[in-house]
């Protein structure tokens, strides 16, 4: 309780996002800057507090800086007030500004001020350095844009116009503008996937559209972006996706860069798989071996539970249950350390299922509880072919009740909810089977509507054990 409170204080919420190397430019701002030398004390007090006590924390940071006076909150929540000034100063000039930036604002200082010599020379280096920028950069047709627009209005206060320099500005603010539009509509469309977004944008997609026509080969950023909207308009034709990989991999990338595009990638094998397009298990595990390698995967050096679990799912899948073991230890140290214990018994228990140890599998799924919503239907749905393994019918009848409760509780499922709640009904269906003397006829009908079904998960397990009903005499 006291550490959400301490959350609360606004100063402390933000540095527990910024990573240890910026906390420690942080006290170096402070410290070049001449700011007040409380700010620091106060500082170090707020890195990693003693206390979770808000009222506590303050009264121990009145108590270093002022021992000889009265407590009094206010001093405190000023000392907090002038610290998050400070430290949205920091990010602004440190960490969200760009260089790019500051170069185009002391262009426009120039201008402004006609500084007519040191603006010309700041505008041919900065000309020179976009000329031989050649890599794959989708902000270079802004920056274009931008210092073109600088000479515009520069020329204008001598009574000069160029129709060649406009036709620039105008080429590179389209190029830009198309470039934004087709990121807003990947957004959408990722969304939309997940049930998040329902709504069209007939405007919107049109304009996407009438790009597509057009041959964009010249202009390497439009174009990948192109092709990965095909991976959503047009999701059978995998060659869309060999294309994108083949753009994608030569690209020399920032980090955030790299999410976007790369999860774009990811996203889709995932949604082949659950189409049992089982060609794209080993390419999604290699995407999967990338994104930690190269950091895509990881929020600040932590990688997601669901992350995990899916990573250890295609190996089993791939039926290589050693190399799953090998990655289940591997990649245990990128977990939340809260969390890590438990999801990494989770995944154990799926392994040791897969290698027939069913009774230790379920002893660990059944010890723990699970934060994630979506690790914590995946345990369940573990535990229901367990108990249908084990022949134990009425403890896979309550498990399958109050797992398809679970489910329909949850708003935030998207698509997903279908996939779970599916497989709860044929899991019924399957011990169905399993104890009718028609076997069959019913078989032959489950059979049926399986082979047809496309929105269910654990569909090669709900297939398997269908014939092994019907194999036995």
């Amino acid at each position: 309780m006291y550490l959400n409170k301490l959350k609360n204080i606004q100063i402390v919420e933000l540095l527990q996002h910024l990573t240890d190397k910026e906390i420690s430019n942080f006290e170096k701002f402070l410290e070049s800057d001449g700011s007040n030398p409380a700010l620091l004390v106060c500082l170090s007090h707020l890195i990693k507090p003693k206390v979770k006590d808000p009222e506590e924390l303050k009264t121990k940071i009145h108590r270093d800086l002022y021992p000889q006076l009265p407590y009094k909150d206010v001093r405190v929540r000023l000392l907090f007030s002038d610290l998050l000034k400070e430290l949205k100063r920091y990010i602004h000039q440190q960490i969200a500004s760009s260089e790019w930036d500051s170069e185009i604002d002391l262009l426009k200082f120039y201008r402004k001020r006609r500084v007519e010599r040191a603006f010309e020379n700041q505008f041919a280096q900065l000309k020179e350095k976009l000329n031989h920028h050649t890599l794959w950069d989708e902000n270079k047709y802004h920056h274009h844009y931008l210092l073109e627009l600088e000479k515009l209005k520069y020329e204008s206060t001598k009574s000069r116009y160029n129709p060649t320099n406009f036709s620039e500005i105008l080429a590179n603010f389209e190029t830009h503008v198309l470039i934004q539009r087709l990121r807003l509509y990947l957004e959408h469309l990722s969304f939309r996937q997940f049930g998040s977004e329902l709504n069209t944008f007939p405007e919107l997609e049109s304009r996407i559209h009438e790009a597509m026509k057009t041959d964009w080969s010249q202009i390497p950023e439009v174009n990948l972006y192109i092709t990965a909207v095909k991976l959503f308009t047009d999701p059978e034709n995998t060659n869309h996706y060999e294309k994108y990989i083949s753009q994608l991999q030569p690209l020399s990338l920032d980090l955030e860069t790299k999410k976007e595009l790369y999860s774009l990638a990811l996203n889709y094998c995932i949604r082949k798989i659950n189409k049992e397009d089982e060609i794209f298990l080993k390419k999604t595990l290699d995407l999967y071996d990338d994104g930690v390698k190269n950091s895509w995967l990881l929020d600040n050096g932590v990688m997601n539970q669901v992350t995990y679990k899916n990573i250890i799912t295609l190996c089993i899948r791939l039926g290589q249950f050693e190399l799953a073991e090998q990655k289940l230890n591997q990649y245990k140290e990128f977990v939340n350390h809260k969390d890590r214990e438990s999801i990494f018994q989770f995944n154990q228990a799926r392994i040791l299922k897969e290698k027939g140890q069913i009774r230790d599998a379920l002893i660990l799924l059944y010890s723990n509880r699970y934060k994630d919503s979506l690790i914590e239907i995946h345990a369940r749905i573990e535990m229901i072919k367990i108990y249908y393994e084990l022949k134990e019918d009425a403890l896979l009848t309550n498990q399958v009740q109050s797992t398809e409760k679970f489910i329909n509780k949850l708003e935030k499922l998207g698509y997903h909810k279908k996939y779970y709640n599916n497989f709860c009904k044929y899991a019924n269906q399957l011990n169905k089977l399993r104890n009718t003397s028609k076997k069959s006829s019913v078989s032959k009908e489950l059979l049926k509507k399986l082979n047809k079904e496309t929105e269910v998960i654990e569909k090669n397990w709900l297939l398997k054990e269908v014939y092994n009903v019907v194999s036995k005499p």
